[in-house]
């Protein structure tokens, strides 16, 4: 059923219908209910309703590991990540070499104690200061130990006089209300020339085909509030200022592995309620999807998308 009472957040339409109402299956962080809408006009999919004042709450301490991603003492899980961060380094790499300057400063926005800024800083000898921004207090000596700038505070409260070359916004674009605002803060923060870097779901993925019916991993629920598609996230970064220099497609396993367990949890749920990544079943899943997405991406839409985008040139520095 249509309703015009609720508008898309990504391009404002008002042809809007029900999508999904899910509890949090992953973390079992809450016991409310949440419910999805899907936007007809640019098939973004969204939280009505938000938890903003919540946060606390849907991102228990056992949601992620501060200083990195946990492997669990599996060695599979280890692989995985080691492969990974392979990846991950070569794609930095490759973005770096493109900004111009003697020196670079560069922003991990979500980025915890700065894990995954150690690992950027060893792709280009330019790169000169480093800052995470993350709202995990809990972070801040680690990332000041690595030597790390540390801003705990939300991206919408980002001094924007500082200017930044590269900024890493890695799965966190879709964990905000009003992802154009932050978009916008993004473009003023960026020097003339500078990258930005995001991963993000992508809801016309195969995955969501499948799994729509059911507990569609893409989700995340209650922690995604807004969720695009390659074409509708373009639209909006141009809409704020950016260039979409490429888009392309990459593996999303944990999406795949959080719509076969969050299903399973949906119709038969568990009694031990243990979060999702800390399950033995997660690591094997996460493998075998892995390579399943490494085939499917040259002939279907997967579930991450990864943009680099480009502030244009002929901005001061």
């Amino acid at each position: 059923m249509k309703s015009g009472a609720v508008a898309c957040p990504v391009c404002f339409g008002h042809e809007v219908i029900h999508f999904s109402d899910t509890t949090d299956v992953e973390y079992f962080s809450t016991a409310d209910v949440y419910t999805y809408k899907r936007c007809l006009q640019c098939e973004s999919i969204f939280l009505q309703d938000p938890p903003v004042d919540a946060l606390s709450i849907i991102y228990p301490r056992s949601y992620y590991a501060i200083d990195g991603p946990v492997s669990s003492g599996m060695s599979l899980a280890r692989l995985l990540e080691s492969v990974k961060g392979y990846f991950d380094k070569r794609l930095y790499r490759t973005t770096l070499k493109k900004i111009p300057g003697s020196t670079l400063s560069c922003l991990d926005v979500g980025g915890g104690s700065g894990w995954m800024m150690n690992l950027v800083r060893t792709c280009d000898s330019r790169i000169a200061a480093t800052t995470v921004l993350d709202l995990n207090a809990e972070s801040k000596p680690i990332a000041e130990k690595h030597g790390h700038r540390f801003l705990n505070q939300p991206i919408e409260r980002l001094d924007t006089t500082q200017k930044y070359d590269f900024v890493l916004m890695l799965n966190l674009i879709e964990h905000v209300a009003n992802p154009r605002e932050v978009l916008k803060r993004i473009h003023q923060a960026l020097s003339g020339g500078g990258r930005c870097l995001i991963k993000t779901p992508n809801t016309l993925s195969i995955n969501r085909a499948l799994f729509q019916k059911h507990y569609w991993g893409g989700l995340h629920a209650p922690r995604h509030w807004v969720l695009f598609n390659r074409a509708s996230f373009a639209k909006l970064v141009v809409e704020c200022g950016l260039e979409v220099e490429s888009a392309r497609y990459t593996q999303g396993a944990p999406q795949w592995v959080a719509s076969i367990l969050g299903s399973i949890e949906k119709y038969r749920p568990s009694t031990n309620k243990v979060p999702m990544p800390q399950r033995t079943a997660s690591a094997l899943l996460s493998a075998f999807f892995a390579a399943l997405d490494l085939v499917l991406l040259p002939l279907r839409k997967t579930d991450q998308m990864i943009f680099v985008l480009k502030k244009p040139t002929g901005t001061s520095r």
